[in-house]
Order: C-alpha cells, then sequence, then structure tokens
C-alpha cells in the first residue's frame, strides 16, 4: 500500500478556501478539489433528510428510536404545538431503555 501523508496550508487562513484536498497519483498526475463553502453552512445548507440523519445519529446512544422518532415528529410540527413542553419533555425523559 502506498504512503498518506498531510500538511496545513498556511494560505488556507487568509483565502476564501474552506477546504483543499490534493492527490498525487503514482504516475505523478494532481488530482486537486477545493471547497469555497462548507456542507451544512448557510451558503451549502443540509437538507431536511440529512438533519434527521444527524441527529438520528447524535441521539442514538441516548434515546431509543421510539423516543428520537417522537422527538423528529414533534420538530416537524412545532409550530402548531401548544407549548413547547411536550418536546421538551419527549427530550429529557429516556424511557424504555
Amino acid at each position: 500500500m502506498g504512503s498518506l501523508g498531510w500538511f496545513t496550508d498556511p494560505w488556507l487562513a487568509f483565502s476564501a478556501v474552506v477546504g483543499r484536498v490534493v492527490l498525487t497519483l503514482k504516475n505523478g498526475e494532481q488530482l486537486d478539489q477545493s471547497v469555497n463553502v462548507s456542507h451544512g453552512s448557510p451558503g451549502d445548507p443540509l437538507t431536511d433528510d440529512e438533519i434527521v440523519g444527524k441527529f438520528r445519529e447524535c441521539a442514538e446512544a441516548l434515546l431509543p428510536e421510539a423516543q428520537r422518532q417522537q422527538v423528529i415528529d414533534l420538530c416537524r410540527r412545532l409550530d402548531s404545538l401548544e407549548t413547547i413542553r411536550e418536546l421538551t419533555d419527549a427530550i429529557g425523559v429516556v424511557r424504555g431503555r
């Protein structure tokens, strides 16, 4: 297997580039890709499905699946809840473990 190395380019601190990857192939060819906007930022926001997936992954160790789904469902109808209490109760109480 080949070698892998990395370094921090000090130029990036003064540029509009958020990230840059340069791959050097065995034949010497370089593949270079830069991004100016991070995915998940206002310039390239996460989709609803990505937000839900991120929540599921982050909450997996804390809440059982049924409770995670309840929180998601409550968030989807947040503007129609009578009070926020239903959501805070769903988040704050671990049930079914």
